[in-house]
């Protein structure tokens, strides 16, 4: 059985157009697969990302302000070590006894009377 020209352009139209069918509905498909992660992404993502920013300022501003006590705390104890090296002899009669009188902290300066006492 011999098909006409006109069944055979209908037939081969027919199976393009199925398949131009099927080709559409995967692409719909796959469409609606990204809009879900787009979704996702700009709901569950997007605010992560704007949460690990705030933490890694938070972590920036803690480094900036470690590095200022760091620097303050170097001043410090320059400035007390040099504080502590500066000895001023003033003589203070006291008891009949003659001592230093240092430009140093309470415990240095204790502990040295101390020493004295015992050297006395």
């Amino acid at each position: 059985m011999r098909l006409k020209i006109g069944h055979k352009i209908f037939g081969i139209a027919s199976v393009v157009l199925f398949l131009m069918i099927v080709v559409a509905g995967y692409s719909i498909h796959l469409t609606a697969q990204i809009s879900a992660e787009l979704d996702r992404v700009a709901n569950k993502h997007l605010p992560l990302v704007d949460d690990v920013i705030e933490l890694d300022v938070h972590i920036l501003e803690q480094d900036v302000l470690l590095q200022r006590m760091l620097a303050l705390a170097e001043d410090h104890t320059q400035h007390e070590s040099a504080r502590d090296t500066l000895v001023l002899p003033a003589r203070l009669k006291k008891n009949s006894h003659w001592r230093l009188q240092c430009l140093t902290s309470k415990s240095e300066y204790s502990r040295r009377r101390s020493l004295k006492s015992k050297m006395l």
